[in-house]
């Protein structure tokens, strides 16, 4: 079996002019780092999953923080004040 995993980093950079997650373009320059992991089987793609910041890029969309609910009860902001 020919299985790889690859693991790799970039910076997504470029400025919100459209709709985005319900968010009206702002026309603000974006930064975005990401982190992708890439798994190959048989040569070819088998999987792939990106993880970047969230409230990174919607801080700087000028939008508030995402919160969420924890099983257990209680709201749980996700990022901190700029």
């Amino acid at each position: 079996m020919d299985d790889d995993f690859l693991i790799g980093e970039a910076v997504f950079v470029g400025r919100h002019l459209g709709p985005f997650a319900g968010i009206a373009a702002t026309r603000a320059q974006l930064a975005l780092p990401f982190v992708v992991f890439v798994t190959f089987r048989n040569g070819l793609l088998g999987a792939e999953r990106f993880v970047y910041d969230l409230n990174g890029l919607l801080r700087q969309l000028g939008q508030p923080c995402f919160r969420f609910e924890r099983p257990s009860g209680g709201a749980q902001v996700a990022c901190r004040s700029a």
